[in-house]
């Protein structure tokens, strides 16, 4: 084989190793969850910030109607739409703090639920465990 061929063929093969890798690599970053083992405290979205990714805040939105079904097992989303999410990395590791507001549909109302959550797993995509402390919610009133 001529020598511009081997380096044409060498060329292809690492073009396509960087693209999977790359892929790979991608995939985790977008899903993991963000500072997982850190043991200091950092807002991670709020009005004033917002350091996940859009797979990251989906998940956050998803943990956090899972917890208040898991919590309040009448509870249905029909007529609940998301309205706010506030979450903190703490000090304790693959501890957060999350605020979620949600809004019905039907009588405007707002309804706010804190808690702190646990998660079991480095990530987020897929089914994620986790345990929830100091569950409080407006929608236990309701």
């Amino acid at each position: 084989m001529k020598k511009w061929m081997k380096v044409l063929l060498g060329v292809i093969v690492a073009v396509l190793i960087l693209f999977f890798a790359g892929s790979e690599i991608h995939e985790w970053y977008v899903w993991r969850t963000p500072k997982y083992n850190s043991t200091q405290s950092t807002v991670l979205l709020s009005a004033e910030a917002d350091k996940l990714t859009s797979e990251q805040e989906e998940a956050f939105y998803s943990l956090s109607r899972a917890a208040i079904q898991t919590e309040l097992k009448d509870i249905k989303f029909t007529n609940l739409d998301d309205y706010s999410l506030y979450v903190r990395k703490t000090k304790e590791k693959h501890m957060y703090y999350i605020d979620y507001v949600c809004k019905s549909t039907v009588l405007k109302m707002k309804f706010d639920t804190t808690m702190y959550m646990r998660i079991k797993n480095s990530s987020l995509k897929g089914n994620t465990h986790f345990v929830i402390y100091n569950f409080k919610s407006d929608l236990s009133n309701f």
